[in-house]
């Protein structure tokens, strides 16, 4: 029983991680690659 909830518990934090690392990437693509390098960088509006 203590292996299902030790289980249980670890699925738990790496969705949590997994959120985080996602929206952490979101962030930065829209608010420092989008919103701040393409306007000092016009080249990488290309991308």
């Amino acid at each position: 029983m203590k292996g299902i909830a030790i289980s249980g518990l670890l699925a738990v934090l790496m969705s949590t991680a997994d959120s985080f690392v996602h929206s952490s990437g979101l962030v930065v693509y829209n608010d420092i690659y989008k919103g701040g390098a393409a306007k000092v960088w016009p080249t990488y509006k290309k991308l």
